[in-house]
């Protein structure tokens, strides 16, 4: 159950990445914006669960590496994550760095509340997806879409 939710997170990272992130046509560019790739075959991302060595977060994995292979993505997917998630804001500096590395989407299990909102909103300042699922970001500030894996109702 949580591969097949994970692919669809995994689907939807890539649609709203092939989609564009970043500023309308008829809008200025934002400064720091990324040149990103258009062609999904070559997009890069960075998956980022709270912390390694969890069963569910690497079964996760698994299902957004199956996504990945079906719909024909040859970028390696990213798997980085804090070794223990204890602090909370140790994702902070591995979106600020997939950032700066121009990442076309970035998928996150947030461990940091409200903290990691300026680090997701800079990345999707510079026209990169952000989807969070397992824990969405409390404001909702710089995520595109939270993918929540059962049914509250």
């Amino acid at each position: 159950m949580f591969k097949k939710l994970m692919m669809l997170a995994f689907v939807l990272t890539l649609l709203l990445a092939a989609c564009g992130g970043g500023p309308a046509a008829t809008e200025e560019p934002v400064a720091g914006a990324c040149d990103l790739a258009t062609d999904p075959s070559m997009f890069k991302m960075v998956f980022l669960p709270k912390n390694l060595g969890n069963a569910v977060f690497d079964e996760a994995h698994e299902g957004a590496l199956e996504a990945a292979a079906e719909l024909g993505v040859t970028e390696e997917l990213q798997y980085l994550a804090p070794a223990s998630g204890a602090a909370g804001t140790e994702q902070i500096p591995i979106i600020t760095n997939a950032t700066t590395q121009c990442v076309n989407a970035i998928m996150i299990s947030n461990n940091a509340g409200d903290q990691i909102a300026p680090a997701a909103q800079a990345a999707r300042d510079a026209g990169i997806a952000v989807v969070t699922w397992d824990s969405p970001i409390p404001s909702a500030e710089g995520e595109q879409v939270f993918v929540a894996q059962v049914d509250f109702d």
